[in-house]
């Protein structure tokens, strides 16, 4: 039987299944959402930093993927199929987006959303 090879503190990891906490880079490196927060740490060497952190009045960091210019709100919810990544946001909109097209958003579903017109 096999142990864990490290074992790795999160401190303010929020407990919710439907967040994106977790990232694992082909660098060999973890990114980890803490609080409002995201964190590297590098597998090869063992070193820790911090990549970011928002205000406190942003709320949480809810995801640790960034499509540029495709929400008007916050990530609640992910789900890949292939090369297509579902985005559920906190403005009710539901978007397809093809990560491998310059235009990211391929088609979208809102019921209703805030910036539907």
């Amino acid at each position: 039987m096999q142990s864990a090879a490290r074992t790795l503190d999160a401190p303010d990891i929020v407990d919710d299944h439907y967040l994106n906490l977790l990232d694992w880079r082909s660098a060999n490196v973890l990114l980890i959402a803490l609080n409002n927060a995201v964190c590297l740490w590098n597998a090869a060497n063992g070193s820790t930093s911090e990549l970011v952190t928002i205000d406190d009045d942003i709320g949480t960091v809810t995801s640790v993927r960034t499509l540029r210019g495709t929400r008007q709100s916050r990530v609640g919810s992910l789900e890949w199929n292939n090369n297509i990544l579902t985005t559920g946001g906190m403005d009710g909109a539901i978007m397809n987006n093809d990560i491998r097209a310059r235009v990211y958003t391929v088609s979208s579903f809102c019921a209703p959303c805030k910036w539907w017109k």
